[in-house]
């Protein structure tokens, strides 16, 4: 819903004064959006196997630099960590994900990779055991402590992403939980949007167009007979989804789809925002007679 509702606000924002046009056009920016989602889930685990498989590396460079810093208890975990493991001879043997930027990454990779050899305590180690359980929490505290906290993987994504801004914290969430979730079945998805998901949103896309004119008057209607254009471009998008939800997608109680778009509200519109659009969303369901 929020990348359906974002992806609409962003066309219409630039055609405000051809609301009424078709906008089959969206369904390709949306399916290219919902393919970046993926991608970028893609990406944070590849960073993650491409960091952990320095070990080898670092390993070959320090006994022929004879190098006297001990790090054997650290890398031992982290060559031996079997979600990583997983990840390298499992999921990435399944999934198409080309990343065509591999070579542009390395400085990442080496970035935080030395940044953990630099300030990792044995109180790293000592906090997650040796088990699948233990190999899944100490690879969320390296995660969340060196991979989050890399300023160059911050600037890459910034300028490598277009749609960093929303989708970062989201694809975080879920990269966290999937690891937290090892050795679950199905713990890391093979996509982060799947194809129900995804036919949701094109669907959605495409009752939005279907019944723009008459989700125009209701709001028009509804709306004490406002000027329709004085109300908030975000606002007019969040109501006619929910509308649209409301009159096409029956199979979803018409409270969750009103809930989603209030909660969405609140967090990209306006502090009034969400009692107005669920006073004329309520008025609605009253007036049209709606169920659950």
């Amino acid at each position: 819903r929020i990348r359906v509702f974002l992806d609409l606000y962003s066309f219409l924002l630039s055609n405000q004064d051809c609301e009424n046009q078709k906008i089959e056009n969206l369904a390709d920016k949306l399916k290219f959006s919902l393919n970046n989602l993926n991608n970028l889930y893609y990406f944070f685990l590849f960073l993650i196997v491409s960091t952990f498989n320095n070990v080898g590396s670092y390993s070959l460079k320090s006994k022929l630099k004879f190098n006297k810093s001990d790090h054997s208890s650290l890398l031992e975990r982290m060559a031996s960590n079997k979600v990583v493991l997983y990840l390298d001879k499992v999921f990435f043997k399944k999934i198409k994900f080309d990343l065509s930027e591999k070579e542009d990454i390395s400085h990442i990779v080496d970035d935080i990779f030395k940044d953990i050899l630099k300030n990792y305590s044995n109180d790293l180690l000592d906090k997650s055991s040796i088990s699948l359980k233990g190999d899944a929490s100490f690879l969320l505290l390296l995660f969340k402590k060196y991979f989050l906290g890399s300023e160059k993987l911050l600037i890459y994504l910034n300028n490598n992403n277009i749609y960093c801004d929303t989708d970062l914290d989201y694809v975080i969430k879920h990269v966290n939980k999937s690891i937290n979730n090892f050795p679950n079945d199905n713990s890391f998805d093979f996509q982060y949007v799947n194809k129900k998901d995804s036919e949701f949103g094109l669907n959605l896309i495409n009752s939005y167009g279907f019944l723009n004119n008459k989700n125009q008057d209701i709001i028009k209607k509804y709306s004490n007979n406002w000027d329709v254009n004085r109300i908030a471009l975000l606002d007019r998008i969040l109501i006619k989804l929910a509308l649209s939800e409301i009159f096409d997608f029956t199979e979803i109680p018409y409270k969750v789809s009103i809930n989603e778009y209030i909660e969405i509200s609140k967090q990209f519109s306006t502090k009034k925002s969400h009692g107005f659009i669920n006073g004329i969303l309520d008025k609605v369901v009253h007036d049209f007679k709606i169920n659950d």
